[in-house]
């Protein structure tokens, strides 16, 4: 791997780039330049860096936010740092929006520049670090498709590995949504590089008319329409798996039948009068608990102690809200996309937020981003408004939250442009709230923010605290 920095330079002053090549050959940079838009789109399509910086105006105004928009899209995960000249905060403001890492001013002494390269590069590293981390504990998973580095997830791996190949029935209790069928198949026995077979069936599709059929196969001529003979899903698991997904609403006639297959290990089909001896396992999972039903006549309680010979529980997401940031990597990777950067906001009300839906909830809002958000980056606004209200009645603050982190970022940026643009924005918003005498849906749609990112800003720079004191605001 190259450990030299790699950085495209895409400006339309010569000067810029001779001065950039003085600058690099002192820190040990590999620059590569561009002077047009469209040659920099190329570069980038065609080759990988570290660090893209361009300016803001690239040959007529703001040309260069047009090329950073179509960078978010097609290299998001490529850091951009922003050139201007002095006293441009509205381009800065526009070009943080869009999702630019930093700014340099033009003119800048070499020094702070070279922090501001320095520290972007310093991130870049780390985040790839992280992602490369995340694909290898992913790869680890393939064999069962099990993510996560929690402690319960340790176990049930543990357990797993146990359980491949034992010829053993298996219960698996879990949530909608917590990766049943995952854990199933996971549990497939190896015979060389070959898989075993592996038979699931939705057991609610399973009617009492077809069933025997279905499970059991049936010979030409066995019913009216019967044509040719079939093979049934039982004799398609022979020496595998037979999967029975949500076990408890298979009716309760086909569950004698059933019973009946465990305890013989064969099969007759119909319009046959021979038996068909199988080696098969069952496994079979439930979201409801099967003791209760059986005690009241919904489930047959012989098939139960047939089938809960060792029983297994996939715990909820939200009792390993710790896996949440790996299984969102997980799912943009297997959706085919770059992965989205997602702010430590953001990532704690995704860890604190319950998700009934579970695994598969978190799934389908990764295939949301990726569908609906074309900035490459999710902050607190940028969630849907049910997770927001959930970790707000969990007692956590988005906006506090929020205000503490961008203190942090103050702090460790001060004596950068960053304490220019927030001045500004703090001194925009103040005098704009004045302006709606803080009426916050004026304000939202004149600034044209979203309310709850903007309830979040005013609360940062303490305007509408301030004012709730002095006076109540209209809504």
């Amino acid at each position: 791997m190259n450990n030299i920095p790699q950085i495209l330079i895409a400006d339309d002053d010569s000067i810029i780039h001779m001065s950039m090549d003085v600058i690099a050959e002192k820190q040990g940079w590999k620059l590569t330049h561009t002077s047009l838009p469209k040659q920099t789109l190329e570069k980038v399509n065609n080759e990988i860096f570290d660090l893209i910086i361009l300016d803001i105006h690239f040959g007529h105004k703001k040309a260069g936010l047009e090329v950073l928009k179509s960078l978010q899209k097609s290299s998001p995960l490529t850091p951009v740092i922003m050139l201007s000249g002095e006293n441009e905060f509205s381009f800065i403001k526009e070009a943080l929006k869009l999702g630019a890492e930093d700014y340099i001013i033009k003119g800048d002494e070499e020094e702070k520049l070279v922090h501001s390269i320095g520290q972007v590069l310093k991130t870049k590293k780390l985040s790839d670090q992280s992602l490369a981390h995340s694909r290898e504990l992913i790869h680890r998973d393939e064999a069962h498709q099990l993510v996560g580095e929690t402690v319960v997830v340790q176990e049930l791996r543990k357990t797993i590995d146990k359980l491949r190949n034992k010829r053993i029935n298996i219960l698996i209790y879990g949530e909608t949504g917590t990766g049943k069928e995952i854990v199933a198949r996971g549990l497939r026995a190896r015979s060389g590089d070959e898989l075993e077979p592996f038979v699931a069936i939705d057991s609610a599709t399973i009617l009492s008319s077809t069933a025997e059929s279905s499970l059991f196969g049936h010979e030409k001529g066995a019913f009216t329409g019967a044509e040719q003979s079939k093979t049934g899903l039982f004799e398609e698991a022979r020496d595998g798996t037979i999967y029975f997904d949500e076990v408890s609403n298979m009716p309760l006639e086909i569950q004698s039948k059933l019973m009946r297959v465990l305890q013989e290990k064969e099969i007759r089909k119909l319009g046959s009068n021979q038996t068909i001896k199988l080696d098969f396992r069952v496994i079979a999972a439930t979201n409801k608990d099967l003791t209760e039903l059986s005690k009241k006549g919904e489930f047959k309680d012989d098939l139960f102690q047939r089938l809960n010979v060792v029983p297994i529980t996939i715990p909820p997401l939200r009792d390993r809200a710790n896996d949440v940031p790996l299984l969102i990597s997980r799912a943009f990777l297997k959706a085919g996309s770059p992965q989205f950067n997602i702010s430590e906001d953001a990532i704690t009300l995704l860890k604190v937020y319950p998700w009934p839906g579970n695994v598969r909830e978190l799934v389908h809002l990764v295939h949301y981003w990726i569908a609906m958000n074309d900035t490459g980056s999710i902050e607190v606004p940028d969630l849907p408004p049910h997770i927001r209200i959930a970790a707000q009645k969990k007692g956590f603050s988005s906006s506090n939250n929020q205000s503490q982190s961008n203190e942090q970022t103050r702090s460790d940026k001060s004596g950068t442009f960053y304490d220019k643009v927030e001045a500004y924005e703090s001194s925009l918003l103040k005098e704009e709230y004045k302006i709606c005498d803080g009426n916050i849906s004026a304000l939202a749609e004149k600034m044209g923010m979203d309310r709850s990112h903007l309830y979040s800003k005013l609360a940062q720079y303490g305007i509408h605290q301030k004012r709730e004191k002095n006076k109540p605001h209209s809504l």
